[in-house]
Protein backbone atom coordinates (compact mmCIF):
# COMPACT_ATOMS: atom_id res chain seq x y z
CA UNK A 1 0.00 0.00 0.00
CA UNK A 2 2.60 2.19 0.83
CA UNK A 3 4.60 1.62 -2.14
CA UNK A 4 1.72 2.11 -4.05
CA UNK A 5 0.89 5.75 -2.74
CA UNK A 6 4.69 6.83 -3.67
CA UNK A 7 5.94 10.26 -2.45
CA UNK A 8 2.95 11.91 -4.04
CA UNK A 9 1.64 14.47 -1.49
CA UNK A 10 -1.89 14.53 -4.05
CA UNK A 11 -2.07 10.13 -2.96
CA UNK A 12 -1.54 10.70 0.33
CA UNK A 13 -3.98 13.62 0.85
CA UNK A 14 -6.81 11.96 -1.04
CA UNK A 15 -6.13 8.01 0.70
CA UNK A 16 -5.20 9.04 4.24
CA UNK A 17 -7.98 7.62 6.09
CA UNK A 18 -6.88 4.39 4.87
CA UNK A 19 -3.18 5.34 5.18
CA UNK A 20 -4.13 6.22 9.02
CA UNK A 21 -5.73 3.22 9.62
CA UNK A 22 -2.36 0.81 8.15
CA UNK A 23 0.01 3.44 10.53
CA UNK A 24 -2.41 2.61 13.67
CA UNK A 25 -2.32 -0.80 12.90
CA UNK A 26 1.58 -1.16 12.68
CA UNK A 27 1.83 0.80 15.63
CA UNK A 28 -0.57 -1.81 17.57
CA UNK A 29 2.01 -4.67 16.58
CA UNK A 30 5.16 -2.50 17.44
CA UNK A 31 3.87 -1.37 20.75
CA UNK A 32 4.95 -4.15 22.81
CA UNK A 33 8.07 -4.11 21.26
CA UNK A 34 8.97 -0.89 22.05
CA UNK A 35 7.59 -0.95 25.80
CA UNK A 36 9.52 -3.84 26.32
CA UNK A 37 13.04 -1.92 24.69
CA UNK A 38 15.31 -0.70 27.80
CA UNK A 39 18.19 1.35 26.39
CA UNK A 40 21.81 0.34 26.63
CA UNK A 41 24.20 2.01 28.77
CA UNK A 42 25.62 5.34 27.37
CA UNK A 43 28.49 5.76 24.97
CA UNK A 44 31.35 7.77 26.97
CA UNK A 45 33.26 10.21 24.81
CA UNK A 46 35.90 12.29 26.02
CA UNK A 47 35.02 15.89 25.89
CA UNK A 48 38.78 17.60 24.38
CA UNK A 49 38.49 18.92 20.70
CA UNK A 50 39.77 15.44 19.22
CA UNK A 51 38.38 16.17 16.15
CA UNK A 52 35.57 12.67 14.01
CA UNK A 53 37.72 10.52 11.77
CA UNK A 54 36.05 9.44 8.49
CA UNK A 55 36.71 7.73 4.92
CA UNK A 56 37.36 10.52 2.13
CA UNK A 57 37.01 9.49 -1.64
CA UNK A 58 41.47 9.75 -1.44
CA UNK A 59 41.29 6.23 0.91
CA UNK A 60 42.66 8.57 3.77
CA UNK A 61 41.02 9.83 6.82
CA UNK A 62 39.61 13.35 7.04
CA UNK A 63 39.46 15.06 10.28
CA UNK A 64 37.02 18.08 11.38
CA UNK A 65 37.11 19.60 14.05
CA UNK A 66 34.63 19.80 17.15
CA UNK A 67 35.47 23.61 17.57
CA UNK A 68 34.10 25.60 14.61
CA UNK A 69 37.25 24.98 12.88
CA UNK A 70 36.60 25.96 8.80
CA UNK A 71 40.09 24.75 7.87
CA UNK A 72 39.93 21.25 6.81
CA UNK A 73 40.03 20.31 3.67
CA UNK A 74 39.30 17.20 1.47
CA UNK A 75 41.26 16.69 -1.14
CA UNK A 76 39.97 15.59 -4.04
CA UNK A 77 41.32 12.59 -6.68
CA UNK A 78 43.83 15.09 -8.36
CA UNK A 79 45.30 16.63 -5.54
CA UNK A 80 43.35 19.86 -5.27
CA UNK A 81 42.44 20.26 -1.93
CA UNK A 82 38.60 21.74 -0.96
CA UNK A 83 37.76 22.84 2.60
CA UNK A 84 34.78 20.82 3.59
CA UNK A 85 32.64 23.89 4.79
CA UNK A 86 31.46 25.88 1.74
CA UNK A 87 29.60 28.91 1.42
CA UNK A 88 27.22 29.13 -0.78
CA UNK A 89 25.48 32.02 -3.17
CA UNK A 90 21.96 30.31 -4.43
CA UNK A 91 19.49 32.81 -4.31
CA UNK A 92 21.41 36.16 -2.76
CA UNK A 93 20.63 38.70 -5.20
CA UNK A 94 23.16 40.44 -6.61
CA UNK A 95 22.32 44.54 -5.27
CA UNK A 96 25.23 44.46 -3.11
CA UNK A 97 23.79 41.37 -1.07
CA UNK A 98 25.97 38.80 -2.34
CA UNK A 99 29.46 41.31 -2.15
CA UNK A 100 28.81 41.55 1.39
CA UNK A 101 27.69 38.28 2.69
CA UNK A 102 30.88 36.86 1.19
CA UNK A 103 33.06 39.23 2.48
CA UNK A 104 31.37 38.16 6.00
CA UNK A 105 32.00 34.80 5.64
CA UNK A 106 35.64 35.52 3.98
CA UNK A 107 35.91 37.36 7.62
CA UNK A 108 34.33 34.64 9.35
CA UNK A 109 37.15 31.79 7.97
CA UNK A 110 35.33 30.56 5.17
CA UNK A 111 37.62 29.50 2.35
CA UNK A 112 35.69 28.15 -0.45
CA UNK A 113 32.85 30.06 -2.00
CA UNK A 114 30.29 28.42 -4.25
CA UNK A 115 28.25 30.78 -6.92
CA UNK A 116 26.93 29.70 -10.91
CA UNK A 117 26.27 31.13 -13.88
CA UNK A 118 22.61 30.86 -13.17
CA UNK A 119 23.11 32.41 -10.24
CA UNK A 120 23.33 36.55 -11.40
CA UNK A 121 25.98 36.95 -8.87
CA UNK A 122 29.36 35.74 -10.05
CA UNK A 123 30.54 39.48 -10.07
CA UNK A 124 30.08 40.24 -6.52
CA UNK A 125 31.47 36.86 -5.79
CA UNK A 126 34.50 38.26 -7.30
CA UNK A 127 34.53 41.70 -5.87
CA UNK A 128 34.44 40.75 -2.00
CA UNK A 129 37.23 38.21 -2.72
CA UNK A 130 39.25 41.09 -4.09
CA UNK A 131 38.18 43.22 -1.39
CA UNK A 132 38.88 40.91 1.11
CA UNK A 133 42.22 41.07 0.99
CA UNK A 134 43.23 37.46 1.34
CA UNK A 135 45.55 36.00 -1.47
CA UNK A 136 43.69 34.42 -4.42
CA UNK A 137 45.43 30.89 -3.79
CA UNK A 138 44.02 30.52 -0.32
CA UNK A 139 40.48 31.04 -1.71
CA UNK A 140 38.68 28.13 -3.40
CA UNK A 141 35.91 29.67 -6.26
CA UNK A 142 33.52 26.96 -7.13
CA UNK A 143 31.02 27.83 -10.30
CA UNK A 144 29.22 25.92 -12.68
CA UNK A 145 27.80 26.24 -16.65
CA UNK A 146 24.02 26.74 -16.20
CA UNK A 147 22.54 26.76 -19.47
CA UNK A 148 22.46 23.74 -21.45
CA UNK A 149 21.90 25.95 -24.51
CA UNK A 150 25.52 26.99 -24.08
CA UNK A 151 27.34 23.78 -23.97
CA UNK A 152 28.65 23.67 -27.08
CA UNK A 153 30.23 26.75 -26.71
CA UNK A 154 31.55 26.12 -23.15
CA UNK A 155 34.64 28.00 -23.77
CA UNK A 156 33.69 30.92 -24.38
CA UNK A 157 30.94 31.33 -21.62
CA UNK A 158 33.75 30.37 -18.89
CA UNK A 159 35.76 32.99 -20.77
CA UNK A 160 32.98 35.28 -19.87
CA UNK A 161 33.11 34.11 -16.39
CA UNK A 162 36.51 34.37 -15.50
CA UNK A 163 36.13 38.06 -16.07
CA UNK A 164 33.12 38.45 -14.53
CA UNK A 165 34.84 36.84 -11.71
CA UNK A 166 37.78 38.98 -11.93
CA UNK A 167 40.10 36.39 -11.48
CA UNK A 168 42.59 34.22 -13.86
CA UNK A 169 41.42 30.55 -13.28
CA UNK A 170 38.69 28.75 -11.17
CA UNK A 171 39.02 26.39 -8.30
CA UNK A 172 36.30 24.03 -9.32
CA UNK A 173 34.17 24.02 -12.58
CA UNK A 174 31.41 21.91 -13.40
CA UNK A 175 28.04 21.30 -15.74
CA UNK A 176 25.42 22.70 -13.58
CA UNK A 177 23.13 19.46 -14.80
CA UNK A 178 23.19 16.55 -17.77
CA UNK A 179 21.58 19.26 -19.84
CA UNK A 180 19.82 17.47 -23.08
CA UNK A 181 21.76 15.12 -24.92
CA UNK A 182 25.00 13.41 -24.84
CA UNK A 183 26.43 15.41 -27.75
CA UNK A 184 25.93 18.18 -25.74
CA UNK A 185 27.44 17.17 -22.95
CA UNK A 186 30.70 15.53 -24.53
CA UNK A 187 30.79 18.72 -26.41
CA UNK A 188 30.89 20.33 -23.30
CA UNK A 189 33.02 18.36 -21.24
CA UNK A 190 36.20 18.22 -24.06
CA UNK A 191 36.08 22.25 -24.11
CA UNK A 192 36.41 22.03 -20.30
CA UNK A 193 39.23 19.07 -20.69
CA UNK A 194 41.10 22.06 -23.16
CA UNK A 195 41.14 24.56 -20.34
CA UNK A 196 41.83 22.35 -17.33
CA UNK A 197 44.79 21.38 -20.04
CA UNK A 198 45.64 24.85 -19.64
CA UNK A 199 45.56 25.54 -16.22
CA UNK A 200 42.96 27.75 -16.34
CA UNK A 201 40.64 24.96 -14.31
CA UNK A 202 42.08 23.02 -11.51
CA UNK A 203 39.37 20.38 -10.78
CA UNK A 204 36.33 19.42 -12.90
CA UNK A 205 32.67 18.38 -11.56
CA UNK A 206 29.33 17.89 -12.21
CA UNK A 207 25.88 19.23 -10.73
CA UNK A 208 22.93 17.12 -10.59
CA UNK A 209 23.87 13.78 -12.21
CA UNK A 210 22.85 10.19 -11.21
CA UNK A 211 24.64 7.24 -11.68
CA UNK A 212 24.08 6.71 -14.96
CA UNK A 213 24.91 9.81 -16.22
CA UNK A 214 28.25 9.10 -14.18
CA UNK A 215 28.64 6.11 -16.44
CA UNK A 216 27.66 8.07 -19.27
CA UNK A 217 30.68 10.47 -18.98
CA UNK A 218 33.27 8.51 -17.31
CA UNK A 219 32.73 6.19 -20.78
CA UNK A 220 34.13 9.20 -22.45
CA UNK A 221 35.81 11.58 -20.27
CA UNK A 222 39.85 11.63 -20.86
CA UNK A 223 39.96 13.54 -17.95
CA UNK A 224 37.29 12.28 -14.98
CA UNK A 225 35.16 14.28 -12.65
CA UNK A 226 36.97 14.66 -9.16
CA UNK A 227 33.49 16.14 -7.75
CA UNK A 228 29.88 16.15 -7.32
CA UNK A 229 27.06 18.53 -6.14
CA UNK A 230 23.79 17.12 -6.08
CA UNK A 231 20.96 17.80 -3.80
CA UNK A 232 21.51 16.35 -0.20
CA UNK A 233 19.01 15.27 2.93
CA UNK A 234 18.10 12.39 5.13
CA UNK A 235 15.28 11.77 2.11
CA UNK A 236 17.17 12.75 -0.59
CA UNK A 237 20.93 11.31 -0.03
CA UNK A 238 22.18 12.45 -3.59
CA UNK A 239 19.10 12.14 -5.39
CA UNK A 240 15.20 12.23 -5.68
CA UNK A 241 14.72 8.62 -5.66
CA UNK A 242 18.11 7.55 -3.89
CA UNK A 243 16.13 5.98 -0.94
CA UNK A 244 14.31 4.12 -3.36
CA UNK A 245 17.26 2.78 -5.62
CA UNK A 246 19.33 -0.58 -4.80
CA UNK A 247 22.91 0.87 -6.07
CA UNK A 248 23.95 3.38 -3.20
CA UNK A 249 25.78 6.47 -5.41
CA UNK A 250 27.81 7.30 -1.98
CA UNK A 251 29.58 3.85 -2.82
CA UNK A 252 29.96 4.48 -6.73
CA UNK A 253 31.43 7.80 -5.72
CA UNK A 254 33.77 6.46 -2.87
CA UNK A 255 35.15 3.49 -5.85
CA UNK A 256 35.44 6.18 -8.53
CA UNK A 257 37.05 8.64 -6.10
CA UNK A 258 34.80 11.30 -6.73
CA UNK A 259 33.87 13.92 -3.78
CA UNK A 260 30.74 14.31 -2.82
CA UNK A 261 29.15 18.01 -1.70
CA UNK A 262 25.85 18.13 -0.48
CA UNK A 263 23.64 21.26 -1.12
CA UNK A 264 20.23 21.90 0.40
CA UNK A 265 20.69 19.60 3.52
CA UNK A 266 18.28 21.32 5.17
CA UNK A 267 16.37 22.99 2.58
CA UNK A 268 12.30 22.69 3.39
CA UNK A 269 10.64 19.58 1.81
CA UNK A 270 10.90 18.63 -1.59
CA UNK A 271 7.94 16.70 -3.55
CA UNK A 272 5.86 16.79 -0.30
CA UNK A 273 8.33 15.07 2.23
CA UNK A 274 8.64 16.77 5.56
CA UNK A 275 11.03 19.52 6.20
CA UNK A 276 14.69 17.47 7.62
CA UNK A 277 14.54 20.46 10.03
CA UNK A 278 10.87 19.62 11.53
CA UNK A 279 12.09 15.90 11.54
CA UNK A 280 11.41 14.54 15.09
CA UNK A 281 14.63 12.26 14.98
CA UNK A 282 16.49 15.21 14.38
CA UNK A 283 14.89 17.52 16.75
CA UNK A 284 15.38 14.80 19.34
CA UNK A 285 19.21 14.72 18.94
CA UNK A 286 19.55 17.95 18.72
CA UNK A 287 18.05 18.50 21.95
CA UNK A 288 20.02 15.56 23.50
CA UNK A 289 23.37 16.80 22.45
CA UNK A 290 22.65 20.50 23.00
CA UNK A 291 22.81 21.89 19.68
CA UNK A 292 20.12 22.84 16.83
CA UNK A 293 18.54 20.53 13.81
CA UNK A 294 20.88 22.30 11.57
CA UNK A 295 24.29 20.96 13.13
CA UNK A 296 22.72 17.94 13.62
CA UNK A 297 22.09 17.43 9.92
CA UNK A 298 25.70 18.99 8.49
CA UNK A 299 27.05 17.07 10.83
CA UNK A 300 25.40 14.49 9.77
CA UNK A 301 26.58 14.38 6.14
CA UNK A 302 29.85 15.61 6.81
CA UNK A 303 30.65 12.27 9.22
CA UNK A 304 28.94 10.83 5.66
CA UNK A 305 32.39 11.91 4.14
CA UNK A 306 31.02 14.82 2.10
CA UNK A 307 31.90 18.55 1.86
CA UNK A 308 28.81 20.76 2.51
CA UNK A 309 27.34 23.87 1.47
CA UNK A 310 25.58 25.10 4.20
Amino acid sequence: FMDQMGDHSGMWYGNWHSAAAVARELMGVLTPWLQAYRAGPALRLPRANVGVRFPSASGRSLQVSTDGDTAAAATLANGVELPVLGFGVWQLPADGTTHQSVLWALEAGYRHIDTAQGYGNEHEVGSAVKASGIPREDIRIVTKLSNPQEFRTARQRFEQQLQVLGVTYIDVYMLHSPGGSKEDRQAAWQQLEELYDEGKIRALGVSNFDIAQLEELFGFARIKPVYLQNKYSIYQPGGYDEAKNQDSLMEWLSAHRVVMTGYSIIHPEHGGLMSPMEDPHVKAIAQMHGRTPSQVLHRWLLQLGAVVIP
